[in-house]
């Protein structure tokens, strides 16, 4: 019975998840669906922090991250990503001057779920994202459905960080 409703649980939430990315995916470019990163060039070289961080609604492999510099969700030219791993584990190299702009995660066909709650392969493409305040050489960057709806509300409603968590409360 427990396990019942625990799974339930879980899937309300997913649901919830899935609702809200829906929305605000839908104001962004449908090319971003399915091919995150395929033609695009890696940014060049400046000096540059690693961030290292997990993308996680569940952990998922084969996530493209990047830096969204022209605040698109779409991955354009010339801003830096990187892959997750195996683990969902990702380290990004950030120039200095590109800390102040959102962290990004999308899914694409690639992907995959690795908690046993989900399935084992990405159906539909989403994005998650997190506030620039986050970033943080010393600890680790996770990108989550919380850290997309704080960076959400900071960016609808114009307010700082935690402006946005208390609206979230």
């Amino acid at each position: 019975m427990l396990s019942t409703m625990i799974a339930a649980g879980i899937t309300i939430y997913r649901l919830t998840v899935v609702v809200l990315l829906t929305l605000l995916i839908s104001c962004t470019d449908p090319s971003i669906e399915n091919d995150i990163g395929s033609d695009i060039e890696a940014a060049p070289s400046m000096p540059s922090t690693s961030i290292p961080g997990k993308v996680i609604d569940g952990y998922i492999a084969i996530v493209t991250v990047f830096i969204d510099l022209k605040k698109t969700f779409i991955l354009d030219e010339n801003e830096p990503y990187t892959t997750t791993n195996e683990k969902g584990e990702y380290t990004l190299e950030v120039a200095e001057e590109h800390k102040i702009y959102p962290l990004i995660a999308c899914t694409n066909q690639d992907s995959v779920y690795l908690d046993t709650y989900s399935p084992s392969s990405a159906d539909t493409s989403f994005c998650l994202s997190a506030p620039p305040i986050l970033y943080s050489k010393t600890s680790t960057n996770n990108i989550t459905p919380l850290t997309t709806m704080v960076q959400t509300r900071m960016a609808q409603d114009k307010v700082s960080i935690d402006d946005a968590k208390e609206i979230l409360k």
